[in-house]
């Protein structure tokens, strides 16, 4: 098994999900910003953005399971939510991010031929294949 599957298959200590903000809500957040300080450059005042952006991330934690099993759970909430961003982040040691996941909608867009996790996920995707090859199109990872 490779490096990267015993990585992935490894159980974690701690493993968040979070959904991040839909576009409306990245955009209500920089017009409270720019209310707030006077300008648009959220680089200026950034511990400001982050207390008004933090509440729309929506986070689910979960001990003890490997980013394998993340991915699982995760990719309901993607396709719920197609054009909004998954992010899953380890707590092992520091804090990382591991995936910046692709929005479903640009993976069925674009990225058809990624991986999915759950059999409605892999029903999607085969179905956006099929489409594709019959349109001779090829992914944009390829």
């Amino acid at each position: 098994m490779s490096d990267y599957k015993q990585w992935m298959n490894k159980v974690q200590k701690s493993v968040t999900i979070t959904l991040c903000p839909t576009t409306a809500e990245y955009l209500a957040a920089r017009a409270e910003y720019e209310a707030l300080t006077g300008t648009d450059n959220t680089y200026e005042h950034p511990e400001v953005f982050q207390k008004i952006i933090e509440p729309y991330y929506k986070n689910q934690v979960h001990e003890n399971i490997s980013l394998n099993q993340a991915q699982i759970l995760a990719e309901p909430i993607r396709i719920a939510n197609p054009d909004d961003n998954v992010n899953i982040t380890s707590g092992e040691g520091e804090k990382m991010s591991f995936i910046g996941n692709t929005s479903w909608a640009d993976q069925m867009s674009m990225f058809w031929e990624y991986e999915t996790y759950t059999p409605e996920g892999a029903k999607l995707a085969a179905a956006r294949k099929a489409e594709c090859d019959a349109l001779g199109k090829v992914a944009s990872w390829e």
